[in-house]
């Protein structure tokens, strides 16, 4: 069976992304991020999505979490089904974590 992940119902839920611009228009910031996690056999999956209207600031933080040493230690990957992916004005990117123990601790320092 498919195994959905929380990103995945939050990114289809009805308003989502409106909300999303609306906060970001409030907090007057460039960048939106969420962390998620789904426990498969009691393991923790992550995931971290990115949104924002401008696709350069997207595209930057997305080249800084895959290829500078400070972020190396979350392991991620970026999801392929949501590597082009633009809902409603916002770039939004999905990435999965391979190193589950890194939390929103070792995370919001980055960003």
């Amino acid at each position: 069976p498919k195994r959905e992940l929380l990103l995945d119902n939050l990114l289809a839920k009805d308003g989502f992304v409106a909300s999303m611009k609306s906060c970001i228009a409030k907090e007057e910031v460039n960048l939106f991020g969420v962390l998620g996690v789904t426990f498969f056999d009691d393991k923790p999956k992550r995931e971290l999505l990115l949104a924002s209207a401008d696709n350069t600031v997207v595209d930057s933080f997305t080249q800084f979490l895959l290829e500078h040493p400070d972020a190396a230690d979350l392991d991620l990957t970026e999801r392929e089904d949501c590597k082009d992916y633009t809902q409603d004005g916002m770039k939004i990117r999905v990435f999965r974590q391979g190193n589950p123990k890194g939390s929103r601790k070792q995370i919001a320092p980055l960003l």
